[in-house]
C-alpha cells in the first residue's frame, strides 16, 4: 500500500467526552529564497480574518525534549499566530511552516478543511514548490486522581511506562516514554508522560495546575511532498488514520465506558 493509500479501516474514537487537550497539524517546507512574512500574514488576514480575527506575533523556539524535561534552544525567527474569537482555534505561520491547532476539535473533516483553507491563504502570499513534512498530532491528557488511578485499566501496558513498574509502596512522580514506529513511508511518534502539577512535555502545550498523564500521538511523513490540495488532503487522512488506529489499539473497553458517557 502506498503512502497515499488509506489504512484498511480507520478506527476513529468518536467519544462524547474525549480527553483531548489539543489536535495539531503542521505542514513544513524548505528554506525559500524569498519569504515575506508580512505579505503572507496580510493574505491570511484578508482570506480568513472573519474566522480568525485576532493576531499575535511570537518567537519560534527550537526545543529538545529530554528525560528530565524540556531544554529551550535558540530562536528560529518570528511567527504570526491567528486566533478564532473564542481562541480555541489558531493558525500559525512562520518562514518554514504553517500549523493549525484546536482545543475544540469535533471531527476530522472539519479540521482538515480548516487546514487546507489556511494553506490556500499562505499560497496567495508566497510560492512554495514542495513541502518537506506533513504531520497530524493528537495530544490526550488525563487529569484528576480518580482517572489517574485507573490508567492501568484504561490503557495497555505498552504506553504506561513507569506505571507498570513502580516499586512497592512508592508514588510515581514523573515518567516519560517515547517510541517511534515506521508505517510504510510515514512515522508515528508516541510519547506518554506522567507529570507533576505545572509541568508539560513541551512549551507549546500549556501545563495544568494538577498532576496529569499525557498520551501524545504524532504521525508524520517527510521528504519531497507535493503541494496539490487533494494530495495534501489524502496524506492528512492517511496520517490521522495511523494515529487513530494506534490509539484504538492502546485503549481498553473500560476506557470507552469512561469517556463515551
Amino acid at each position: 500500500m502506498s503512502s497515499n493509500s488509506l489504512p484498511q479501516k480507520i478506527r476513529r474514537a468518536e467519544l462524547k467526552n474525549p480527553p483531548l487537550a489539543r489536535v495539531l497539524a503542521q505542514v513544513r517546507w524548505p528554506d525559500l529564497t524569498s519569504f515575506d512574512l508580512q505579505r503572507v500574514t496580510s493574505r491570511i488576514s484578508e482570506n480568513l480574518g472573519v474566522a480568525y480575527p485576532f493576531i499575535r506575533e511570537e518567537s519560534e523556539v527550537e526545543v529538545v525534549v529530554t528525560q528530565s524535561g524540556v531544554a529551550e534552544q535558540k530562536s528560529r525567527g518570528r511567527i504570526a499566530r491567528f486566533f478564532s474569537g473564542d481562541e480555541k482555534w489558531s493558525i500559525s505561520v512562520g518562514r518554514n511552516f504553517m500549523a493549525l491547532e484546536s482545543t475544540d476539535y469535533t471531527n476530522h473533516d472539519d479540521f482538515v478543511d480548516r487546514l487546507l483553507d489556511g494553506l490556500s491563504a499562505v499560497h496567495d502570499g508566497v510560492t512554495i514548490p514542495r513541502f518537506s513534512r506533513i504531520g497530524y498530532r493528537y495530544t490526550n491528557r488525563i487529569v484528576g486522581k480518580a482517572d489517574l488511578d485507573l490508567l492501568e485499566a484504561h490503557f495497555v501496558p505498552a504506553v504506561l511506562g513507569g506505571h507498570t513498574a513502580s516499586p512497592a509502596n512508592a508514588d510515581l512522580v514523573h515518567s516519560m516514554t517515547e517510541s517511534v514506529y515506521r508505517v510504510e513511508l510515514a512515522y508515528l511518534l508516541v510519547r506518554s508522560a506522567r507529570l507533576g502539577a505545572g509541568q508539560s512535555i513541551e512549551p507549546t502545550l500549556p501545563p495544568v495546575d494538577e498532576p496529569s498523564w499525557i498520551l501524545d500521538l504524532d504521525a508524520y511523513e517527510e521528504g519531497h511532498l507535493v503541494v496539490n490540495r487533494d494530495e495534501v488532503r489524502k496524506k492528512l487522512i492517511h496520517l490521522s488514520g495511523i494515529a487513530s488506529n494506534h490509539f484504538s489499539d492502546v485503549v481498553t473497553s473500560q476506557f470507552y465506558e469512561r469517556y463515551d458517557s
